[in-house]
């Protein structure tokens, strides 16, 4: 969802039609951040039951891992790939992980096309397997360096769905089975179901209940099993991860100016409906080339060319009345501190730029963890969490 500009400037000009003509101002403009509704990870908003007749199966090799599994309930002879969310190091996650806290350096995350690409029966099922080996991707890489530590590796699954498979043109077809995009201009896209592989707590336990049972002992020793756990798919509600996240209305009080110039950009801006004491930064998703993305850009656009998230070098605490003002000047190849992804800044003539709110809990007695709270993507998240409440689409007007 793209902000809305004020009106403000039209009613101003009623005046004085002499101000149109400095209007440089085409280029400086005043939008408004809005709420993210499901902010939380996948688990409650937007995933639900489980799908019939699915089982998901991950083997842990050296090196790499082996997905083999079937699903159904999808359409009869439409096109759809499996695309894994790799969390190369789970340790790093913001708790349970999640692509919306999780997708910093720290949990090393990546998302990769699976090699699976497939096209339903006529009953809307599909059997698929592929293997994932370390540091040697089967195609696209969304984001991140894909699967890196296949021994500790947490690895999600998507299943997109591309439309009605293209018989008619292989070269199409070829795509609906292979890219994140494929078919989505002539069809169109969307992500329909999702596995978490991760193994449950008790299995260990499972395993040490078999070991009591001497006649058992043979077959424990073959268990690799430890390492092939079963799962099934949930069919998604209402939106996916690497699609558009829900948004809310425009937040009361909240207003950001824009203002782009060849080299850079400057935002001036003040938010509310944010917790008190808590600690905020401001972060820019840059897209140096919207072209590059497939329609209006938006998360589902992650990965694509020239693609980059960085921090604005802005770090607030809200005050008493959950507020901020604050002030960014961003400069082609020149970030102020942390870059998530991608190059930068890189070609502002063409960049469209996204701003988020992070969250990242109440200010911190210790002034290490609260400078990392006011600087760092994941500053703070593993001691009181990370969310991101807010954001604005800085796309210039017409």
């Amino acid at each position: 969802m793209v902000a809305e500009y004020d009106d403000d400037d039209d009613d101003d000009n009623d005046d004085d039609d002499d101000d149109d003509d400095d209007d440089d101002d085409d280029d400086d403009d005043d939008v408004s951040f809005l709420n993210f509704t499901p902010t939380a990870a996948p688990p409650e908003p937007i995933i639900g039951g489980s799908v019939d007749d699915t089982e998901v199966e991950l083997k842990r090799i050296d090196g790499g891992v082996v997905i083999e599994g079937e699903t159904s309930e999808l359409l009869p002879g439409h096109a759809y790939t499996i695309w894994a969310l790799v969390y190369n190091d789970p340790d790093g996650c913001n708790g349970e992980c999640d692509i919306f806290d999780d997708m910093g350096s720290n949990s090393e995350f990546s998302a990769l096309w699976s090699g699976i690409g497939f096209v339903a029966d006529e009953d809307g099922k599909a059997e698929f397997e592929a293997v994932l080996m370390e540091w040697d991707p089967a195609g696209e890489v969304l984001m991140g360096d894909g699967l890196t530590d296949a021994g500790n590796a947490e690895i999600h699954l998507i299943v997109r769905h591309h439309g009605a498979a293209a018989y008619d043109d292989p070269d199409l077809l070829e795509a609906q089975l292979s890219t994140f995009g494929g078919g989505c201009d002539e069809f169109g896209c969307n992500d329909v179901q999702y596995a978490f592989l991760v193994a449950d707590d008790d299995d260990d336990d499972d395993d040490n209940d078999d070991n009591d049972d001497d006649d058992d002992d043979d077959d424990d020793d073959d268990d690799d099993d430890d390492d092939d756990d079963e799962y099934s798919f949930v069919e998604f509600l209402i939106g996916s991860p690497l699609n558009n996240s829900a948004s809310g209305d425009a937040i009361a009080g909240s207003e950001i100016r824009y203002e782009q110039f060849d080299d850079g950009f400057f935002i001036e801006a003040e938010t509310s409906g944010l917790e008190s004491g808590f600690t905020y930064t401001i972060w820019a998703g840059v897209f140096n080339d919207p072209e590059e993305c497939d329609g209006d850009c938006d998360i589902s656009d992650f990965g694509v060319d020239g693609w980059s998230i960085l921090w604005t070098g802005v770090g607030l605490i809200a005050d008493e009345d959950g507020e901020l003002e604050f002030e960014a000047l961003v400069i082609e190849n020149e970030p102020a501190g942390e870059i998530v992804t991608g190059p930068g800044l890189t070609d502002m003539d063409n960049a469209e730029i996204h701003l988020f709110v992070r969250s990242h809990g109440p200010a911190s007695d210790d002034p290490e963890v609260m400078e990392a709270q006011l600087s760092q993507l994941m500053g703070g998240c593993d001691i009181y969490g990370c969310g991101v409440p807010q954001y604005a689409v800085l796309v210039a007007g017409d």
